[in-house]
């Protein structure tokens, strides 16, 4: 475990594999497509109801008037302008169409940036954009805290800011800041603690990774690390700008709040005592896994270090971020912290994860040695027999 499996240059490779741009566009959407429809697609069942009755509200003010859940919900400001889109789209498409339509666009969405993310890692001539399309879209993985989703059976607005965060996340790491800072405020449309969140990081990365570059001179460097700076506090005056206005005080204390949302309504999110010990394990067991993906990703790539070091620096950032999650609800009970749900930024770690997990399987797969090409379908094999 300590050798890469051979570089994408040696001599070790097989057969050339070459996606052209169109190829990674036509596979995304039919996989997204395919996944929607053979992984299973939900409307109006369990959690998606609560889904449909802000939006029932804004296609009909009337709309069960005297009921306390519809008023509630209603004004609930995380999916205000989630809300807000769908009753557009149903008015043109009605709600069933309007949220089909929607669930088609997450998954197609969250594919394509895999995709292509896959090719700048991993580079043109490897199949690792396709199975890494692959895995984010089929394996469900580690889900500690049980809301890391990189794929629904519905339209939700989680996943929908995903298709949009994550291209933020992977802009940061290519130190593109004010691009980063576009996908990020419309992630936050949809889903406010994603887009943010998940831009934050981003943005986070470009300026820590800048300030690491050491082929980039030292006013380069400070430049791009101001971008970085100037595009997080933009990114901050948009939170205050949108979604300030829809914030409505409780009038309960933090210890209030705490035990009525985290330890009473949403432990399995946000109470990491309550978390299974297995969830733990399986976490562990993945980041060890990357580690080692990331290792032979790092020993055979000929990409240059900006990537490679960006990743971890974002793996960092996230488990800085769910320690502390742990300290601030269980040691020193915060009720911002509570709000900001860090566990949910698993999804980072699973999407890092599934896309070195990807370049590993591709490069074993194009080898001309028979040991490691039967590894990369031994490791892929998983994926349509089963879970995990």
């Amino acid at each position: 475990m300590n050798e890469p499996i051979s570089s994408p240059n040696s001599s070790a490779r097989g057969p050339g594999f070459r996606a052209s741009a169109l190829d990674l566009v036509v596979f995304s959407v039919l996989a997204g497509i395919l996944a929607t429809f053979t992984l299973g697609y939900n409307f109006g069942i369990n959690n998606h109801v609560e889904l449909l009755l802000p939006i029932l509200r804004q296609l009909d003010p009337g709309f069960c008037p005297g009921d306390f859940a519809v008023n509630a919900t209603s004004g609930y400001e995380v999916r205000f302008y989630f809300s807000w889109i769908c009753a557009l789209l149903a008015r043109i498409l009605s709600l069933p169409g309007a949220m089909l339509a929607l669930t088609l666009a997450q998954n197609v969405g969250v594919a394509l940036v895999t995709a292509f993310a896959a090719r700048d890692m991993h580079g043109r001539e490897t199949a690792a954009p396709l199975v890494a399309v692959t895995l984010v879209l089929a394996v469900e993985s580690v889900q500690l805290g049980q809301a890391g989703f990189l794929r629904q059976p519905y339209g939700w607005p989680v996943v929908f800011g995903l298709a949009w965060a994550l291209p933020a996340l992977w802009q940061g790491l290519r130190l593109r800041p004010y691009v980063a800072l576009g996908f990020a405020m419309v992630a936050a449309l949809f889903h406010p603690l994603v887009g943010l969140e998940t831009g934050g990081i981003g943005l986070g990365i470009c300026g820590i990774s800048a300030l690491c570059d050491g082929k980039m001179t030292g006013a380069a460097r400070r430049k791009t690390a101001l971008r970085s700076a100037i595009a997080l506090g933009g990114l901050v005056l948009f939170a205050a700008l949108v979604w300030g206005p829809t914030q409505e005080q409780d009038g309960m204390t933090a210890r209030q709040f705490i035990d009525v949302y985290a330890r009473f309504r949403v432990p399995h999110h946000v109470l990491p005592s309550y978390f299974p010990a297995r969830d733990y394990g399986f976490m562990l067991a993945f980041l060890a896994a990357s580690g080692i993906s990331w290792h032979w990703w790092r020993r055979s790539s000929g990409i240059g270090d900006r990537l490679v070091r960006g990743m971890p620096i974002g793996a960092a950032m996230v488990l800085a971020l769910l320690l502390g999650g742990w300290f601030f609800i269980e040691v020193f009970p915060s009720r911002l912290w509570a709000i900001l749900q860090t566990f949910r930024l698993v999804y980072v770690l699973k999407w890092f994860g599934l896309l070195l997990f990807a370049g590993t399987i591709g490069r074993a797969w194009t080898s001309r040695k028979m040991g490691e090409r039967a590894s990369g379908w031994l490791l892929f094999l998983p994926v349509g027999l089963g879970e995990p």
